[in-house]
């Protein structure tokens, strides 16, 4: 005869009962210590009324239609990241403040993204802790520096990217006259 152990027949009548199971944790450690901060993870800055960029954005090969939009993003992104230093919080070792990066983000189809992030990525490596102080925690307040550094630079950003936007298809229109 087998011997039945107290609270054998727990998950017939609780499901659930007995599993090693946490409550809630059928989210990620990181949805759970984000939940109700309203984290939304990105700041666009869209660019409109440039139908004549479009245009001859579209005149031009892929790769440098690319690289002509790339490095005016990149040159304001770097704005964004120099004003992202100065309000990030100042901790003991400073550690967060050298880790914030420029980087390109997702490639999707249609979409050019950079992105101003810790060395290795939010929530990654030894500075994981830097998205827990932007977005806060529902036990912490956000502190949010990269993003009141977006929103301080948005308009000479912007202004940067259309200039530099121009400038580039037009030197890359040049070029393309003169070699055909």
């Amino acid at each position: 005869m087998a011997t039945r152990l107290p609270g054998a027949d727990l998950p017939e009548l609780f499901p659930g009962a007995g599993k090693t199971r946490r409550p809630g944790s059928g989210r990620s450690l990181t949805q759970r210590l984000l939940r109700g901060t309203g984290f939304r993870g990105k700041q666009d800055l869209h660019i409109t009324g440039l139908e004549e960029l479009l245009k001859a954005l579209g005149s031009l090969p892929k790769k440098v239609a690319r690289q002509a939009i790339r490095k005016p993003l990149r040159e304001g992104a770097k704005i964004v990241l120099a004003e992202a230093k100065r309000n990030v919080p100042k901790g003991k070792t400073g550690n967060l403040k050298r880790s914030l990066k420029v980087r390109a983000g997702k490639r999707k189809k249609g979409t050019i993204s950079i992105r101003v992030v810790t060395s290795e990525g939010w929530f990654k490596g030894d500075t994981f802790y830097g998205a827990f102080v932007e977005y806060g925690t529902h036990k912490m307040e956000a502190r949010n520096y990269v993003r009141n550094a977006y929103n301080t630079t948005k308009d000479r950003v912007r202004k940067l990217i259309e200039r530099g936007i121009v400038k580039n298809i037009d030197q890359a229109v040049r070029e393309l006259k003169a070699t055909s």
